[in-house]
């Protein structure tokens, strides 16, 4: 298994520098997952690891077939 590879666009407003972040070998999705305000978790069993963004930094996230396992998440 080698997951998705994950192409998130985040707001102009956000705290972020970067307005695209690609993650590799993505695993599991969690939309709104719940926590003291809605976020959305990208997490990848492949690389032990993961990362979540507010729901209001997230314009929109692309999901593609990974086509390999990548160094890195």
């Amino acid at each position: 298994m080698k997951g998705m590879r994950v192409k998130i666009h985040l707001t102009e407003g956000s705290i972020y520098p970067e307005k695209v972040v690609i993650l590799r070998n993505v695993t599991e999705i969690h939309y709104r997952y719940p926590s003291s305000h809605e976020r959305v978790a990208f997490e990848s069993d492949i690389h032990g690891t993961g990362t979540t963004y507010d729901i209001e930094d997230v314009a929109e996230f692309e999901m593609f077939p990974e086509a390999e396992v990548a160094d890195s998440f």
